[in-house]
């Protein structure tokens, strides 16, 4: 079992249905599915999972530079000393600290992944109920009733095409514009703003390195 009872999607149902009735006693029609869904998803769940994602883009890009950064510094510390005494000095130390360096990065983001893909099956089992539960909700409704206008193939004519049904399908409704698009927001969100605080980060050093060259590397 991947994940506790309580991600169940009959459990996950009953807990969006208390939230969305808290929230429209409060807010009326001017209830939020968006903030609903916050609270489902829990906002300490939401904010570890963008720690995650900034250890993952932001400290993992910064990582890169700083290891291939002191590494060309090694090397040319090598060259200099190589030739002012004419041999290599003792590699050993060197060799294994690389080594380290290089797998460090690897199997962090290997442990990364792994509570992100945990958090991910949570948020993705709470989305799963929601669905649920609204498409359960919308067969009450007319516009739930799929393809009622439109003709069976056995009873076309010769030379008839078939009929676009005009009424809405209820569970492309809840999964694409509802579910889907919050799911890609949140997720679009936490992307964006740490690939933006990453260019931010090594424009910065960028600019300390390079000073007034940095404008013509832009």
């Amino acid at each position: 079992r991947l994940t506790p009872p309580e991600f169940q999607a009959f459990k996950v149902g009953e807990r969006f249905e208390e939230l969305w009735k808290a929230e429209v006693a409060q807010f009326g029609d001017q209830a939020s599915f968006v903030l609903v869904m916050m609270r489902l998803w829990t906002h300490k769940r939401i904010a570890w999972f963008q720690f995650l994602l900034f250890l993952h883009v932001v400290i993992g890009n910064l990582y890169q530079v700083f290891l291939i950064q002191h590494s060309l510094d090694y090397f040319f510390w090598l060259q200099k000393h190589v030739r002012e005494n004419g041999q290599l000095p003792d590699m050993t130390a060197p060799i294994l600290t690389s080594i380290v360096a290089f797998s460090f990065q690897p199997l962090f983001f290997a442990v990364l992944c792994s509570f992100e893909a945990s958090l991910s099956i949570k948020f993705d089992q709470c989305t799963a109920g929601v669905a649920t539960v609204l498409f359960q909700k919308t067969q009450r409704l007319p516009s739930a009733s799929l393809g009622s206008d439109v003709k069976q193939i056995d009873d076309l004519k010769p030379g008839e095409q078939p009929m676009v049904s005009k009424k809405p399908n209820a569970m492309m409704v809840v999964n694409n514009d509802l579910i889907a698009n919050f799911h890609g927001l949140v997720f679009t969100f936490a992307m964006s703003m740490n690939a933006t605080v990453t260019v931010a980060l090594l424009l910065i050093l960028m600019a300390i390195k390079l000073r007034v060259a940095t404008l013509f590397c832009l």
